[in-house]
């Protein structure tokens, strides 16, 4: 497709519970931190943070992510031209609970932070759940640059 950009990173990545990842970052294991600002990373897997059911916390959410729902076949384009409304009623784009099921896609506009600064954002991720347990979650991601 004309107009793609580069796949900047792709890979599995496993969201261990209540660690932070930076999905913009080359670093090994996305840059992932206990302790640090989830905020500042990108995501943070909660497996129990939605009163009792799993979550992904998502920097900015609901304006930088849009559920994909079982559908396949995400591209770049799928992702640049996703709602990300916050104010859009049919997806209030809260990924949880069955919305992060084993299938289900996520599209992630990351950003940049003033405070802790965070500047390798503004790219265009998909995440796809792989897998899920009570601890962690498994998700194939990949980023564009």
């Amino acid at each position: 497709m004309a107009g793609t950009p580069a796949v900047r990173r792709q890979g599995i990545l496993v969201l261990h519970a209540n660690a932070a990842y930076d999905l913009d970052s080359l670093a090994p294991k996305w840059d992932s931190s206990v302790g640090k600002p989830w905020v500042a990373q990108n995501i943070m897997y909660a497996p129990t943070g939605n009163r009792g059911r799993p979550i992904i916390d998502i920097a900015f959410s609901p304006a930088t992510d849009m559920l994909m729902g079982t559908a396949g076949h995400w591209n770049y384009q799928s992702c640049a031209t996703a709602h990300y409304d916050p104010s859009y009623a049919g997806n209030p784009n809260a990924a949880t609970g069955s919305a992060i099921n084993v299938g289900h896609g996520i599209c992630v506009i990351t950003r940049n932070t003033k405070q802790p600064l965070k500047t390798d954002g503004g790219h265009y991720v998909l995440l796809v759940v792989k897998a899920r347990t009570s601890t962690s979650l498994t998700v194939q991601v990949t980023v564009w640059q």
